[in-house]
């Protein structure tokens, strides 16, 4: 089992991952990860489709070196062709908060 990385106060950590997927990124849980693993020095390739998500929550990371933003529904087909892994670790966060929310099309 890969070990959890270490993060102190000022960003400083310990991650055994170098590039890291973050669907449904623009999220409140999404934004905060991809902000935290930059500061970690991770490549992060950020991707929502905006449903529930907002771009204001990424749009400060926007020119960041190692951040990518894309504009993508992880369920639609050839969503997998936008993305440019390997990737060391993916935080699959994309679905809104409630399933109550969207009934017809869960993720």
């Amino acid at each position: 089992m890969m070990p959890m990385a270490a993060f102190s106060p000022r960003g400083e950590s310990r991650m055994p991952w170098d590039r890291v997927l973050v669907t449904g990124g623009a999220g409140f849980l999404g934004s905060h990860l991809c902000t935290r693993l930059l500061d970690a020095g991770a490549e992060v390739d950020c991707l929502d489709n905006l449903s529930t998500g907002r771009a204001e929550k990424v749009a400060h990371l926007a020119g960041r070196p190692g951040f990518r933003f894309l504009e993508r529904d992880i369920s639609a087909p050839g969503c997998a062709d936008a993305l440019t892994g390997p990737y060391d670790l993916v935080l699959h966060l994309a679905g809104p908060a409630s399933p109550a929310a969207r009934p017809e099309g869960p993720v």
